[in-house]
């Protein structure tokens, strides 16, 4: 939620509009900044026998609190490769905390603007890595 994509939302509500936006901490300090996950395996089309394979691969920026991704995915006839398809995103995704998620709102001009614990009504708590922001444009 960059500060200008965040105007922009809050732009585009009508007065008393309300913005709720889920934010999902993927990263905190210590964490390593590479990872490697093997997503999916089974049978793509069981008349032929081929089955697909999936992988994600993603590198974290501390500094720039961005995420660059890569994942592929392949189709095998037994052994052999038959097809396969990879894409890139560089960034991918970029990292908010609960303060910096916060401020953007407020700044924007989002009035009682409030993190929420998960998808409940329970006030965030400091640990979450996964939080709801809710705000409210003013009537002016």
């Amino acid at each position: 939620m960059a500060h200008t994509t965040v105007r922009r939302m809050y732009d585009h509500l009508q007065p008393c509009g309300v913005l709720v936006a889920s934010i999902t901490e993927f990263w905190k300090a210590g964490d390593s900044v590479d990872a490697e996950v093997a997503l999916a395996a089974g049978t793509a089309d069981p008349a032929d026998g081929r089955t697909c394979r999936c992988w994600s691969r993603s590198t974290y920026d501390p500094t720039g609190q961005t995420e660059s991704t890569q994942d592929r995915c392949e189709v095998l006839l037994g052994s052999q490769v038959v097809e396969s398809e990879e894409h890139e995103r560089s960034p991918a995704t970029l990292r908010y905390t609960q303060l910096q998620a916060r401020r953007l709102c407020e700044e924007a001009g989002f009035a009682g603007v409030r993190l929420n614990h998960e998808f409940t009504w329970a006030p965030a708590r400091p640990e979450d890595s996964l939080f709801v922001v809710v705000g409210r444009k003013p009537i002016l």
